[in-house]
């Protein structure tokens, strides 16, 4: 089976409106009267162009399509959106979407934001159903990762600006990041904070995200704070009472204009930013401390949420999870499958709509 890229989508023997379209590729399945054609959209006037992949994977395992390094504005509107039609098994699939690269446009003069973090991959659970398209409707937030005069990380991403500066001394280290949202998008952004961990050598030892703790006979102190636009969390650690060199604090943070109990956006890539800081003071000054990577809906699971109501342990929400917007609704084929297709060929389809959201 062949996968479809849409840039407008014609279905002929279901209606009028068709135009008779010559040489696009179209696909006649035997034992029916229908036949898609697909007419890409003149890639000419894009700026800016991002590269992605696609893979799905049927309910048994089997690989049913793979593509690689297709570019975006032939099949969208030169916005970040694309519409993609790919065929599935009936069942659960497994849809994998990834941006292999942000590039300058067939018509040049697009600006490529400097410091984007990528690659990015966004893996979910479709529902597949025979003979009929199902939309399966995904978003990225692709962030920014650069260092301003002050020697601090600066993470950017669509509406949300993020800093993680680190203070290094003689006494001790600590860290801060501090996440914002931009007036027009409106106040307040949730911070959400997993994974703290002190991991010296070969031993990890966790702790709370808030308050006070003890490991390695070295105190830590954490805390968080927020006053409605901006929401911040910080450690400091006292390396007065014992050689910390090897040693670090690692933890995963995310910020989103909200976060499910205490989850992360369903269905869209998310940035993600991973603290991985020396504890030694010998070894701070020098050290990168954060990366950036993507995250989505039930793979980030908040320990500590801040935002205008303060910290606070999240309840997680029972059984909740991603809503793609998987339907069975849209329009179907013929109702009889045809003659000759085994059972493990692709009788289903997705359409795949996919956002790309870029930094200010």
């Amino acid at each position: 089976m062949r996968l479809y890229l849409v840039g407008s989508l014609c279905v002929v023997g279901l209606g009028a409106g068709c135009a008779d379209s010559g040489d696009v590729d179209s696909w006649n399945h035997e034992g029916t009267d229908v036949r898609i054609e697909v007419d890409p959209l003149d890639p000419s006037a894009a700026s800016m162009d991002y590269l992605f992949d696609l893979r799905v994977v049927g309910p048994n395992g089997q690989l049913v399509t793979q593509e690689d390094g297709l570019a975006a504005a032939a099949y969208g509107n030169d916005r970040g959106a694309i519409l993609y039609v790919v065929a599935c098994q009936p069942g659960l699939n497994q849809v994998g979407v990834g941006v292999r690269d942000i590039v300058d446009g067939v018509a040049g003069g697009g600006m490529v934001p400097e410091g984007l973090v990528q690659p990015m991959r966004l893996n979910l659970t479709g529902s597949c159903f025979e003979n009929t398209d199902a939309p399966l409707s995904l978003g990225a937030e692709l962030a920014t990762l650069r260092e301003d005069s002050a020697g601090a990380a600066v993470i950017a991403f669509a509406d949300i600006t993020c800093t993680t500066k680190q203070a290094c001394g003689e006494t001790g280290v600590s860290v801060e990041v501090a996440c914002s949202r931009s007036a027009e998008a409106g106040m307040g952004v949730s911070l959400g904070v997993s994974g703290t961990r002190v991991v010296c050598g070969g031993t990890a030892l966790a702790f709370d995200p808030q308050g006070e703790t003890t490991a390695f006979e070295t105190k830590f102190k954490s805390t968080a704070s927020s006053n409605g636009a901006t929401s911040r969390w910080s450690m400091a650690a006292d390396a007065t009472a014992t050689d910390l060199s090897g040693c670090r604090l690692e933890a995963s943070i995310i910020a989103a204009p909200d976060l499910l109990g205490g989850f992360g956006p369903a269905c869209k890539a998310w940035p993600v930013l991973e603290l991985n800081l020396p504890l030694a003071p010998s070894e701070c000054a020098d050290a990168s401390v954060v990366s950036v990577g993507y995250r989505h809906g039930m793979e980030f699971a908040s320990e500590l949420v801040i935002d205008a109501r303060g910290p606070y342990t999240p309840t997680p929400t029972s059984g909740w999870s991603p809503n793609c917007g998987v339907s069975s609704d849209v329009w179907s084929l013929a109702a009889t499958v045809a003659t000759g297709i085994q059972s493990n060929d692709p009788v289903g389809f997705f359409d795949i709509s996919f956002e790309v959201s870029l930094p200010d």
